[in-house]
């Protein structure tokens, strides 16, 4: 009797351990979900940048849901180590493909071929960011996909109107909010920089200045933050501090030291 009451023990001990098991990998399941989602960078709405370094070089593909576009940026020049602040442009996530070809003439097929490739990495984006990117490029008709080179005999102002076309945002223009840049630091031309970024984004800069050297970088917004505000304050890493009263801007960006470490212009 007590042999068969032992067997029933081990039994339900075992059955016990096995659903203690089962629990902890349901909730890291879970856990895990919850992560992807929550760094997920791409919502479907608006306007997502993503580089694409493959065995040719390096490109940009533009996203653009409101638009219901997207834009395709390659570049003559294979040598941009940093893309984003070499141009002064948004981008939002990095995909690298080891000795592979991205397919640009099916972005879609690209992009779930390269969710599950074993020889490259991302950055700045999840798995989930790459399945919704590629579902939303099935929805884009192939008239209204764009694509642009930038060669290095371009002049400036063609650089620019590229650039511009590329990767301006349309919730940023249609909010239009005007846009105050001070660089409160020792480096020259950081401002200017900025200026390039957020008119890049679709930005109306009215005015840039400079400001003896400040600690901590900020934008100070007026009235409701919007848009545009979180967007630059996600992308740039600046906190947000509401204003008491405006003056000839409704957004104002401050560049402070603390930046000079992780700058992304």
């Amino acid at each position: 009797m007590s042999h068969k009451n032992k067997q029933k023990s081990n039994l339900n001990l075992a059955i016990g351990f096995i659903g203690l098991v089962f629990f902890i990998v349901i909730i890291s399941f879970v856990f895990k979900v919850f992560w992807i989602v929550k760094e997920s960078q791409f919502d479907g709405a608006n306007k997502f940048n993503l580089a694409v370094y493959d065995s040719r070089g390096v490109g940009v593909i533009s996203f653009s849901p409101k638009e219901k576009s997207i834009s395709v940026l390659r570049f003559e020049d294979k040598n941009y180590n940093n893309l984003a602040a070499s141009l002064q442009i948004p981008v939002d996530g990095y995909q690298v493909l080891t000795n592979k070809e991205f397919n640009y003439a099916n972005i879609s097929s690209g992009l779930f071929t390269s969710m599950f490739s074993d020889t490259g990495s991302r950055e700045g984006m999840t798995f989930l960011d790459l399945f919704r990117l590629a579902l939303f490029s099935r929805t884009v008709s192939s008239n209204s996909i764009y694509e642009r080179k930038l060669l290095k005999q371009h002049s400036e102002t063609k650089k620019s109107a590229i650039l511009s076309l590329t990767f301006r945002d349309p919730s940023i223009l249609t909010e239009g909010k005007s846009i105050e840049v001070v660089n409160a630091t020792d480096v020259t031309g950081l401002g200017n920089r900025l200026t390039n970024l957020v008119s890049n984004m679709g930005g109306n800069v009215i005015l840039v200045s400079s400001d003896e050297n400040k600690k901590n970088s900020k934008i100070i917004y007026f009235e409701d933050s919007g848009y545009t505000v979180k967007k630059l304050s996600d992308y740039l890493g600046f906190p947000l501090e509401k204003g008491e009263s405006s003056g000839l801007a409704d957004v104002i960006i401050i560049i402070g030291q603390d930046s000079l470490s992780k700058l992304k212009f």
